[in-house]
């Protein structure tokens, strides 16, 4: 099957590999979306507010928690989880089920944003809602496209917000990305480049494991007998959850890998694109 573009083999998937209750073994594909958020970011700083983007940070860290998430990655106002299990006897989230996960996530997702928005946005007291779907890919690859595809799109749209805080409408049709940089950067002497990662494309996070002693504050929970104790210098291994910063995505060679299997990104000097010459994947 041919597709134009990159969205129109992500959107198909969407529409169409989406089972009641989701095929052991494949990577499943979680999106979240702010409900009318073009309204409800009314009165926030633009073109980013960084209290907003922490807020959605914050909210993507406790999903993979909920989850147990292979990754998270979250720009604008949404929230891509990938969950994946190699092993047929291990279930992913809520058993698979589709429903189930939809009304468990979706809930999880609103009570958490609301909750930490009084605290990042206590002057915002607009209620946030978000729409989730839930579908399957047939590959790593595939689930690492869709990726690829939010991640374009995050660049796309940060380039386009950052340029119409800068000028009027009129001056910035027909320009494309690279247009618009150089007009910033010729008229107002901003380089798109010089924001951070997380204005740009967006940001990545995953359940990584450290290994390091216990803090003198940790200490001081433990009970009195534990080895720690004797030994403070004692390294335990444990999880944790935080932001990830990869190299453009596009331009990593072994995707798969650095994803699900946490290798070190092995960066080409020349873009990649998931399109061959006759645009199919």
């Amino acid at each position: 099957m041919i597709f134009e573009t990159l969205g129109d083999w992500c959107k198909w998937l969407e529409k169409n590999f989406s089972p009641e209750i989701m095929i052991p073994t494949l990577p499943v594909i979680i999106r979240l979306d702010g409900n009318n958020f073009h309204n409800w970011t009314k009165g926030l700083q633009r073109p980013f507010d960084a209290n907003l983007t922490q807020l959605m940070i914050e909210t993507t860290k406790a999903l993979v928690a909920e989850t147990n998430a292979v990754v998270g990655y979250t720009q604008s106002d949404e929230i891509t989880l990938i969950l994946y299990s190699e092993d047929k006897k291990s279930a992913i989230y809520n058993e698979g089920k589709k429903q189930k996960i939809l009304s468990k996530l979706t809930g999880r997702c609103v009570s958490f944003f609301n909750e930490k928005r009084m605290e990042l946005l206590p002057n915002h007291n607009r209620i946030a809602n978000f729409d989730c779907r839930i579908y399957q890919v047939p590959s790593l690859h595939d689930a690492c496209v869709q990726l690829l595809w939010r991640e374009n799109d995050a660049t796309k749209n940060s380039i386009s917000m950052l340029a119409q805080s800068l000028f009027p409408h009129s001056e910035l049709q027909n320009l494309n990305g690279s247009k618009l940089q150089d007009k910033m950067m010729l008229e107002k002497s901003i380089n798109w480049n010089d924001l951070e990662t997380k204005y740009k494309r967006g940001t990545y996070i995953k359940r990584v494991k450290t290994s390091k002693p216990f803090s003198k504050e940790e200490l001081s929970t433990l009970p009195a007998g534990h080895h720690a104790h004797k030994n403070p210098d004692l390294i335990i291994e444990r999880s944790i959850i935080q932001e990830i910063e990869y190299p453009i995505f596009n331009k990593i060679r072994n995707k798969e890998e650095v994803i699900f299997f946490d290798a070190e990104p092995i960066v080409g000097e020349v873009v990649e694109t998931e399109f061959n010459e006759n645009n199919e994947l």
